[in-house]
């Protein structure tokens, strides 16, 4: 009797263990989520529309780039940049203007920067006399409610002025921005033109000796 009653026992383990394991009591235990896929961000490439850029940005090439900074005592609030850059084994050259802006809102801390070809530093030089000229002709007597003159490079740079009516007069603002989408942009005064121009045409006469 006493061998039968062992042999019970350790007959019962198996089954206890059975039960305990069993699908049924399984199905109410919480059941851990699958871990998702890692997702892979990709980041866009930068769009190349200036010819500098695209000596830059050559994959597989050995460069060399120089810098320049412009100084600005007076002026918007941007950096200006004379840049030449060479692959050094083909020998391949190009040189440009590079600008960066920074944005006035001080909170977002961003800052971005556009390339202009030395054919297109002309144009601009070229743009900011005229604008210049016409902005300073604006007077608070007009009858338009507002007037605008921009001048916009391959690579994103924007240069624009802008006067509105107001109730008190006539405001007249310059902006600068660099980038295609989401820009950066700083504003200054139509008197502080001259002096960009200036900075842009000491940068062209630099390259011009290169």
């Amino acid at each position: 009797m006493v061998t039968f009653l062992r042999a019970f026992r350790f007959a019962a383990l198996p089954l206890a263990l059975v039960v305990i394991h069993s699908p049924h009591i399984s199905a109410q235990q919480p059941v851990s989520p699958r871990p998702r896929a890692a997702q892979l961000v990709v980041e866009p490439e930068p769009e190349i529309r200036t010819r500098i850029e695209a000596l830059l940005w050559s994959p597989g090439t050995f460069l060399s780039a120089d810098y320049y900074r412009i100084e600005m005592r007076f002026g918007p609030p941007v950096r200006i940049d004379a840049v030449v850059v060479t692959a050094v084994e083909s020998g391949a050259r190009m040189t440009g203007l590079r600008v960066q802006v920074r944005d006035e809102d001080r909170a977002r801390q961003r800052e971005n920067a556009a390339y202009l070809d030395l054919d297109e530093i002309e144009k601009f030089s070229r743009g900011l006399a005229l604008m210049d000229e016409m902005a300073a002709r604006w007077t608070n007597r007009e009858d338009r409610r507002a007037a605008e003159l921009s001048f916009t490079s391959a690579g994103g740079l924007r240069l624009s002025t802008y006067q509105s009516g107001h109730p008190s007069g006539r405001v007249q603002k310059a902006y600068l921005s660099t980038g295609f989408t989401d820009p950066v942009t700083t504003s200054f005064e139509l008197t502080e033109l001259a002096s960009l121009k200036q900075a842009v045409d000491q940068a062209l006469s630099l390259l011009k000796g290169k």
